[in-house]
């Protein structure tokens, strides 16, 4: 019995030292900062199948091209952390993959030391081919030991937005 009182405190302990990032899709302004290469995406926070959620198509009257893009939350403390997890939930056209690019162009978490300097290698979150539902994503992730802060950024330059394609984000939480 004093095991189990023991270890629940311990649990509860260790859980009360967690803190948690999570986007706010009512806010006017949910994302850090919002890229996106050619100026050829249209970014709505708005109800969409059910979600409030970032909503990403190719803008009115725009001809197909290079739509890189990223979507990037406000940076967090990972001090003293040994791992952060990542869930998010996606919505994107059916068929669409791959989700590649670089830099600032693909969907990672990034870490930064004291002298603000990036301590590689980001980490990739990967999607899975899209369905035309909502797919959800869990990711957890080792802090590197000289990290002392780090951003998510969600986005990818490959494949483009077509004209009939969207992407849509939602229910994003870091866990650290």
């Amino acid at each position: 019995m004093k095991k189990m009182l023991l270890l629940t405190a311990v649990l509860f302990a260790a859980a009360s030292f967690a803190a948690e990032l999570k986007i706010d899709f009512n806010a006017a302004t949910p994302w850090k900062e919002i890229r996106n290469h050619s100026k050829r995406l249209q970014f709505e926070t708005k109800e969409f199948k059910g979600k409030k959620a970032t909503v990403v198509t190719l803008a009115p009257k725009t001809k197909p091209a290079d739509t890189a893009l990223s979507l990037a939350t406000p940076r967090f403390s990972v001090k003293g952390k040994k791992s952060i997890t990542v869930k998010f939930t996606f919505l994107a056209t059916k068929g669409m993959k791959g989700y590649t690019g670089g830099g600032w162009w693909n969907s990672a978490v990034r870490w930064y030391d004291a002298a603000n300097k990036e301590v590689t290698p980001a980490v990739p979150l990967t999607m899975p081919v899209a369905t035309g539902e909502w797919q959800s994503v869990t990711k957890e992730a080792p802090v590197p030991a000289k990290a002392v802060s780090a951003y998510v950024h969600f986005g990818f330059d490959y494949p483009n937005i077509g004209l009939k394609d969207i992407f849509a984000i939602t229910d994003v939480v870091i866990t650290y």
